[in-house]
């Protein structure tokens, strides 16, 4: 049996916009991150005629769009399944600051951050490696699933622990995914080889 599963990040939040770190923080989509998620939606629809499961993170940036994919893909909504595991880093005090004043308070920090996030830890966050201890569970789960194609919404860092975990990728490359908003994953699996192709909308 082969498999395909989408693997994608909300679609741009007013924190975002602003250029503030979310994390767990609430934030809301932007009408280009509504008009993305649909258009992301349309890709998905066109390369498969149906999709057999959607899992989520809970927050309230990646459940509308991850709404808005179903109604692309014809999916019923009621049938989302919303995964703690795949809600974004926590980023502590960090959350809803922008990185002026983070570096104000804690200069270097940030850059540091960036060099190494298995090393460095946002104040009263988490590190990445904290991110993939509890992603990887939810990874054996979507190798073990007998659903053919997956759509999987959930936060940037969060979605390179994901992938780093699915093809078993080592640190740099994981550092170097591009995880922006218009920025998603397909990966296609036959005979247990996971194959990886980056898609933008």
């Amino acid at each position: 049996m082969s498999k395909t599963i989408w693997i994608l990040r909300h679609g741009q939040s007013d924190l975002n916009r602003a250029e503030r770190f979310s994390g767990r923080a609430h934030a809301v989509l932007t009408l280009k991150g509504k008009r993305d998620s649909a258009a992301i939606g349309k890709v998905i629809r066109k390369e498969n005629s149906r999709v057999d499961g959607v899992f989520a993170s809970p927050a309230f940036r990646a459940r509308e769009t991850a709404l808005i994919l179903c109604k692309k893909l014809d999916f019923d909504s009621k049938k989302i399944v919303f995964d703690p595991a795949l809600v974004e880093q926590n980023f502590g005090w960090w959350e809803k600051k922008p990185r002026d004043e983070i570096e104000t308070r804690f200069p270097g920090v940030v850059g540091n951050w960036r060099k190494d996030h298995y090393k460095v830890r946002p104040l009263h966050g988490e590190n990445y490696w904290e991110i993939e201890k509890r992603v990887r569970p939810f990874v054996r789960k979507l190798k073990k699933s007998r659903l053919e194609t997956i759509v999987v919404v959930t936060h940037a860092n969060t979605m390179r622990l994901l992938l780093k975990c699915l093809l078993g990728l080592d640190r740099e490359k994981t550092n170097r995914l591009k995880v922006h908003n218009t920025i998603f994953y397909q990966i296609t699996e036959k005979n247990r080889v996971f194959r990886l192709k980056k898609r933008l909308v």
